[in-house]
């Protein structure tokens, strides 16, 4: 019989995606990890419409989908608030070429 092994590849890296999209360290990772998820995801869903029956894992499928969603909303959100009070703080203007600003 045939089944759908995407799906579960995609439900793992969802579920890792959205831990390291709640974790401040991995919000950066999270991007690129949910990304790979959301199209395993997808690709999990179209195959599974051509297996008949449990084995076609469906549900895995559209959970892995969610799941990746919520993760690259977490992450956006997160670094839309870091980058919104980096703008706040006076690094910008250390980062800047003048060096009397440097100091």
């Amino acid at each position: 019989m045939q089944q759908n092994s995407v799906a579960p590849w995609a439900l793992a890296l969802s579920l890792v995606s959205l831990g390291l999209a709640l974790s401040l360290v991995g919000t950066l990772f999270a991007l690129p990890v949910a990304l790979v998820s959301l199209i395993l995801g997808v690709m999990a869903v179209v195959r599974s419409r051509r297996i008949p029956g449990p084995l076609a894992r469906t549900g895995f499928s559209v959970t892995a989908i969610i799941c990746s969603l919520i993760a690259l909303v977490i992450s956006a959100l997160l670094w839309a608030v870091v980058l919104y009070y980096l703008g706040m703080t006076e690094l910008p203007e250390c980062w800047g070429s003048d060096p009397v600003a440097r100091q």
